[in-house]
């Protein structure tokens, strides 16, 4: 009997570091994707200064009439990719996002 007892305890031992195991693992791939998430957050920021910058730059090729002010739904779209976590407003209809970002959300 406590020969059992004594392999029912080393086998609860293992299954116990066995755990321990997984445990750090699933903690190490949990800060693998938490810097995964930074990184994109980070290149999405980029990204959206980069066309924020190409849509003034395109404004003020193409104004029109000396204007040089982006296209309402153009400066619509530009404030909800700079902050995508803001609720959309509701007087603006799906219809008139100007990209398909917009439209997605």
């Amino acid at each position: 009997m406590l020969e059992q007892v004594a392999m029912e305890n080393s086998r609860l031992h293992l299954c116990i570091e066995r755990l321990k195991e997984e445990v750090v693992a699933v903690m190490a791939d949990q800060q693998r994707r938490a810097e995964d998430i930074e990184a994109l957050e980070t290149e999405r920021r980029e990204l959206c200064e980069l066309l924020l910058r190409s849509w003034a730059e395109d404004a003020s090729v193409t104004a029109v009439r000396g204007s040089s002010r982006l296209h309402p739904a153009a400066a619509r779209c530009a404030a909800r990719l700079i902050n995508p976590a803001s609720p959309p407003r509701s007087t603006q209809s799906r219809s008139t996002a100007s990209c398909t970002a917009c439209r997605r959300s």
